[in-house]
């Protein structure tokens, strides 16, 4: 019997469609990207269930895609790293980095469990959410006033790098901890001290095996590919061997996530592959929207009405964490005003928090309410951070390098 699915192809037409007038009308008011495609997952949702157009064939598809734009999402954070300028300024960075994620993990935590009043799986998950930082949304505003090359612009990256890496890795960790915890039983501590000893092991042989492939069959593979094909071809080789790690990733039980961040940056340190990350683009602009339109379709619309005062508390620990953490450690290193800027531009919380969010809806974590509470925290700080960022680079750029640097 033939099976016609030219109903579910207008459906991802449309949403492809959607997209791109999103991404173009968004772009102009300086809102970002993922806050639109979100809102296009709330409405496919709700129409959906008005309409009952959604097939199980649809539902497969958009899962399938969510999933490749999750690997996109994280191969692009990945690739646009830079490792080796990372670690040439790793004891500056790490100094910021390390408070930043410490006070924003233990407040994220602390709130969620004492003043939310959630189980202690939850309240993990939501601590790892809050530490990574979502920098794109925060770089437009500094690349608009030509400051990304500046000595805070280099920080900025720097410790953007560190939170991302380190968000991912704690991820990881939780996701493969979690099954212990929901098992807990007289042997916990024991059990969980294996479970992370475990992870820690396989996550290094891993990152070795990255780091090897990175060191001896990136160049010749991408040569190879080169003279075979354009530069379009050899995007779609890395694409593929960023999919092949991510899904070995996946079956070592690190999610895709893991795998494709490290995908990307097992290809950062070729400069001629960082070169070719701009035939990336359209890749990225076809399925990464679509893990963003998977968040909005699992909100629940009640649950997003009930979910605003949890989602206002958690944004203001996100914001204040960040302040303060980021804010104090920087102080030292670049002076009040540098550190002002670093910290309102490392609030957004965007990509990783979804990232987290989504993983931990899936494996039974997060309800409904905490769900939605952390995309209203997504929404206030990537549309805050900007609003007040902006003018604040404006009064940087007309200032001396030396003296907004040395400002104290």
């Amino acid at each position: 019997m033939e099976n016609n699915s030219a109903a579910e192809i207008v459906v991802i037409g449309v949403l492809v469609l959607a997209t791109t007038l999103a991404n173009a009308l968004l772009r102009r008011v300086g809102v970002p990207s993922l806050v639109g495609y979100i809102l296009i997952g709330v409405v496919l949702h709700a129409t959906d269930q008005q309409f009952g157009y959604m097939t199980a064939l649809l539902d497969h598809v958009l899962e399938f895609l969510a999933k490749m734009g999750l690997v996109a999402l994280l191969f692009r954070v990945g690739i646009e790293s830079r490792p080796e300028a990372l670690a040439h300024e790793l004891p500056r960075a790490s100094v910021v980095g390390i408070a930043n994620l410490s006070l924003a993990a233990v407040l994220g935590y602390l709130t969620a469990r004492y003043a939310l009043g959630l189980e202690l799986i939850a309240s993990l998950a939501v601590g790892v959410a809050m530490t990574a930082t979502s920098v794109g949304v925060s770089l437009a505003s500094w690349e608009e006033e030509g400051l990304v090359d500046s000595h805070n612009g280099r920080m900025l990256l720097d410790v953007a790098e560190l939170d991302d890496i380190a968000g991912i890795v704690l991820m990881g960790l939780l996701l493969a901890i979690i099954p212990t915890l929901q098992q807990a039983n007289g042997q916990l501590w024991s059990t969980l001290g294996t479970t992370a000893l475990s992870y820690a092991f396989k996550f290094i042989l891993f990152a070795a095996g990255c780091l090897l492939f990175s060191q001896y069959l990136e160049k010749p593979i991408t040569h190879w590919s080169l003279r075979l094909e354009t530069n379009s071809g050899v995007m779609l080789t890395m694409l593929g061997l960023a999919v092949v790690i991510a899904a070995i990733a996946g079956w070592l039980g690190f999610s895709l996530a893991v795998g494709a961040l490290f995908a990307g940056l097992v290809f950062s340190r070729d400069p001629e592959a960082v070169n070719r990350e701009t035939n990336f683009d359209d890749i990225y602009a076809l399925f990464a929207p679509f893990f963003f339109i998977g968040i909005g379709g699992e909100i629940e619309l009640q649950a997003l009405t009930q979910s605003w005062s949890w989602g206002l508390i958690l944004a203001l620990v996100a914001i204040g964490s960040k302040v303060v953490g980021v804010g104090l450690s920087a102080w030292p290193l670049i002076g009040r005003s540098g550190a002002l800027l670093l910290a309102v531009s490392m609030v957004p919380r965007a990509e990783i928090t979804m990232v987290v969010a989504q993983q931990g809806k899936q494996m039974g974590v997060l309800d409904n309410q905490l769900y939605a509470a952390l995309v209203v925290v997504t929404a206030i700080t990537s549309l805050l951070a900007p609003m007040v960022l902006r003018p604040m680079l404006r009064r940087a750029s007309v200032r001396s390098p030396e003296n907004s640097d040395q400002e104290q």
